[in-house]
C-alpha cells in the first residue's frame, strides 16, 4: 500500500471521515480506495473488546486477559517485562480481529486525585517514557498498532462532566447559600462562556428569573414570590446577592492587588453588550467597563491619583499604568 500516494488520492471529505469513526472503536472504509475500516479497542493492561452491538462501557466485555496496571508493571522498574506483556496483548488483539489498542497510558502523573492514575506508569518522565515506550514496542513487533494516548490534558477529574450536568439541567441554578457565591468562579474556571450562561439564564431558579417575576431586589429563596407562600424568605438578600461580587471582580475585572495598587481584568462574554462597574475605594474611585463594538470589544478604564493599576486584557494585551483614563 502506497501510504502517500492514497492521501493524494483522498479527498477532503474523506480524510475527514477517516479520522471521525463509525460505530464503536471502527474507522470508517473508503471502498474507492481499497482502504479497509479498521478496528479499535481500548487496553493498557489489557483488550475491553465488546461484541457487535456494544454500548462501548465496561460491561458485557469478551473474555481477555487483565494485565497488571501501569502503575504495578512501572513499580518493577522492567521495562522488558513489559514488552512481553505487549506480546501478549498483541496476540488477543489478533484473536479479536483488533488492528489498534487504545494504548499505553504515557501521560505524566500530575495531580493525586486524578481518577485515571492507575493507567500511568509514573509520575517521572524518563520511567513513564521508557515502560511506555517497551509496551509499543511488544505490541508492534506483532503487526498491531498502537494509539497512545493522554499526553495532555487528562490529569485530573474535578469538574468532568459539569458541563454535561449543567447542560441536562437547563443552565439553571440549584445552590444554596455557601455554594452561590462561588459556583461563577467555578464554571469560569471551565470556560467563561459557561458563566455568562448561567448568569444569563432566566428561568426559575436563576438570577434573572427574579426581575422576571417582579422583584426589584434579590430573594433569599430562588422561588421568591412566585410561589403561594409569599415573603415566606426574606425579599432582600445577601446569598444569591453575592454574584454582585463576581459582577465587579470578573465581569468587569476590578481587583485590589495592594497598597495603591489594582489588577483590572475585565471578561466580557455572554450575550451583553454592555457592563461598567466602579469601586470607590480608599484611594479614590477605580472603574472599569466594557462594550460590543463592530469590530470587537472596546474598554474604557479608569485608575484614581496616585495609584497604579496592571490592565490585563482577554486578548493577552498587558500594561501597567498610573492614575488616568484607558481607551482600548
Amino acid at each position: 500500500m502506497n501510504v502517500r500516494k492514497l492521501l493524494c488520492e483522498l479527498t477532503a471529505e474523506e480524510k475527514a471521515a477517516l479520522v471521525a469513526g463509525t460505530d464503536f472503536m471502527y474507522t470508517n472504509p473508503i471502498p474507492r480506495l481499497g482502504i479497509k475500516s479498521l478496528r479499535m479497542s481500548d487496553g493498557p493492561h489489557g483488550l475491553r473488546v465488546q461484541a457487535e452491538g456494544g454500548d462501548n462501557g465496561v460491561t458485557g466485555s469478551l473474555p481477555a486477559t487483565a494485565f497488571p496496571t501501569a502503575a504495578c508493571t512501572a513499580s518493577g522498574w522492567n521495562p522488558e517485562n513489559v514488552r512481553k506483556m505487549g506480546k501478549a496483548i498483541a496476540q488477543e488483539c489478533h484473536k479479536y480481529g483488533v488492528h489498534i489498542l487504545l494504548g499505553p497510558g504515557a501521560n505524566i502523573k500530575r495531580n493525586p486525585t486524578a481518577g485515571r492514575n492507575f493507567e500511568y506508569f509514573s509520575e517521572d518522565p524518563l520511567l513513564a517514557g521508557k515502560m511506555a515506550a517497551a509496551e509499543v514496542e511488544g505490541i508492534q513487533s506483532e503487526g498491531v498498532g498502537v494509539s497512545v494516548k493522554h499526553f495532555a490534558l487528562n490529569n485530573s477529574e474535578n469538574y468532568r462532566f459539569m458541563g454535561d450536568s449543567m447542560d441536562n439541567y437547563g443552565w439553571r441554578l440549584g445552590t444554596g447559600f455557601l455554594s452561590t457565591p462561588m459556583i461563577l468562579d467555578v464554571l469560569a474556571d471551565l470556560n467563561t462562556e459557561y458563566a455568562y450562561r448561567l448568569l444569563e439564564n432566566e428561568e426559575l431558579p436563576g438570577w434573572l428569573s427574579m426581575p422576571k417575576n417582579g422583584a426589584t431586589t434579590i430573594w433569599e429563596a430562588w422561588e421568591g414570590n412566585t410561589v403561594k407562600a409569599k415573603g415566606l424568605a426574606s425579599l432582600n438578600h445577601y446569598s444569591k446577592g453575592a454574584v454582585c461580587e463576581w459582577l465587579l471582580r470578573a465581569m468587569c475585572g476590578i481587583n485590589v492587588a495592594g497598597e495603591n495598587k489594582f489588577v483590572i481584568a475585565p471578561e466580557p462574554g455572554g450575550d451583553l453588550t454592555y457592563a461598567r462597574a466602579e469601586y470607590q475605594s480608599i484611594y479614590g474611585k477605580v472603574s472599569s467597563g466594557w462594550e460590543r463594538t463592530e469590530n470587537g470589544w472596546k474598554y474604557v478604564i479608569s485608575v484614581p491619583a496616585n495609584t497604579s493599576a496592571e490592565i490585563v486584557l482577554p486578548d493577552g494585551r498587558k500594561k501597567t499604568v498610573g492614575a488616568g483614563v484607558y481607551t482600548f
